[in-house]
């Protein structure tokens, strides 16, 4: 049978506290950095937009598409080419219709192509995308 001694038992409970209090803290834990915030679409009439995305260093992050569209996203160094749709016909003004997963530190990224599409499949003029 094993037992533990009363004076243990104390410096046991604060370990314990310690680590829960040192796992609260950490933001970025495991290696994964939080997501910098995603675009924003300025334009009512959008339903869908495709995009290319330049990054500023070395990783092209991984896409992770919000529940209001459907999108897929194509990553080719330094480049990503990202595609969405509404779910449903209704506008996506204000919305962040995606956010970009990076492995290690968010890098800037800027937009090198965009086109974006109405209800109609017309494209929108100007550019009704902008990166935060």
């Amino acid at each position: 049978m094993f037992c533990v001694s009363q004076p243990t038992r104390p410096f046991t409970i604060v370990l314990a506290l310690l680590a829960a209090m040192t796992s609260a803290a950490c933001d970025t834990c495991g290696g994964v950095a939080p997501p910098p915030p995603g675009p924003v679409i300025t334009d009512a009439t959008v339903r869908s937009c495709d995009i290319v995305l330049r990054m500023d260093g070395d990783e092209v992050p991984a896409v992770e598409f919000a529940d209001s569209v459907r999108g897929q996203s194509i990553p080719q160094a330094p480049q990503v080419a990202i595609s969405f749709a509404a779910r449903a016909d209704a506008s996506l003004q204000g919305s962040a219709p995606f956010v970009l997963r990076f492995k290690g530190s968010p890098v800037p990224a800027s937009i090198v192509k965009e086109t974006c599409f109405d209800a109609t499949g017309k494209a929108v003029e100007g550019t009704p995308v902008t990166l935060p």
